[in-house]
């Protein structure tokens, strides 16, 4: 049962100033994150679990099935990328930048 909550892990290295980026875009995704609509009963699916340091704390967001989400989108696009080594850090910037804090 314990094997459902092994978490692979994938080291990559990347610049700090795209570091420094997602870092920040992924604290203010984190603690602006607001829960529209009305939730439906969920039922299987997945779920996608955001992460990050801010000083000596972790934040943490959960989303079940998430949809629509860019920051995901994005996310799931580097590792499939990073697994592929075919990092293209100027491409994720650039998405980096459209979006909202």
């Amino acid at each position: 049962m314990s094997e459902r909550y092994n978490i692979e892990s994938l080291t990559f290295p990347v610049s700090p100033q795209f570091a420094e980026e997602l870092h920040k875009k992924m604290v203010s995704f984190i603690g602006n994150f607001k829960g529209k609509g009305v939730p439906r009963r969920i039922i299987g699916g997945h779920s996608v679990v955001f992460r990050n340091v801010v000083d000596d704390e972790v934040w943490s967001l959960n989303i079940r099935n998430p949809k629509g989400y860019p920051l995901k989108e994005l996310c799931m696009q580097i590792l499939t990328n990073a697994r592929a080594n075919e990092l293209d850090e100027s491409k994720y910037m650039a998405v980096l930048s459209t979006l909202e804090e």
